[in-house]
């Protein structure tokens, strides 16, 4: 028996069409294990986001196995772009909660399902609002969101991440509600 990258492997059996190893344990992708809140604490650049999601207390609802979302991450950058971002501290935690949840899209829509919703189409948030999906189809499919952020895609191709309670991407901006919120921004 020998091991690779901490697996044993207890036994190799040859067939016409290569070889099949017997190992010590199942293989699961990393998605089965890592929520949507996970991932993005491990994120660099998706701290602020991350500190957000923790003062709002909407940590619980993406790191619970069960429902199911889409969150759509505004990257470090995005928020940057906003200029001085301290006004998020003085906030109320209901103004917050209601940015926040404004990325929160119920149900699991990666690429493939993002990409059947029509040109044009809402998805209803978790805020309450809708968000308008534009989908720009050339090389690769891309997104654009309410006419203002893009659906970020990363060196090796993916635009989104499967995690254990859906799905998430990173978006280059934050994105702007249609109430009294918004005028902040």
């Amino acid at each position: 028996p020998f091991s690779v990258n901490g697996i044993r492997v207890l036994g190799s059996n040859e067939a016409s069409n290569g070889v099949f190893h017997v190992i010590n344990r199942v293989l699961l992708p990393n998605w089965v294990g890592n929520s949507i809140f996970r991932f993005v604490t491990s994120m660099d650049d998706l701290s602020i986001i991350f500190q957000l999601l923790e003062i709002a207390g909407l940590n619980e609802k993406l790191d619970t196995f069960g429902d199911e979302f889409t969150f759509l991450a505004p990257t470090n950058d995005a928020f940057t772009a906003l200029g001085d971002a301290t006004f998020l501290g003085s906030l109320s935690q209901q103004d917050l909660l209601s940015i926040l949840e404004y990325h929160i899209i119920t149900g699991v829509f990666a690429s493939p399902e993002l990409s059947q919703v029509g040109n044009g189409d809402r998805l209803p948030t978790e805020q309450g609002g809708s968000i308008v999906i534009s989908v720009i189809v050339s090389d690769i499919t891309e997104f654009m969101l309410n006419n203002q952020a893009n659906v970020l895609v990363s060196g090796d191709g993916r635009d989104s991440t499967l995690a254990n309670n859906g799905v998430f991407y990173k978006i280059d901006a934050v994105l702007n509600l249609t109430d009294s919120v918004a005028g902040r921004f």
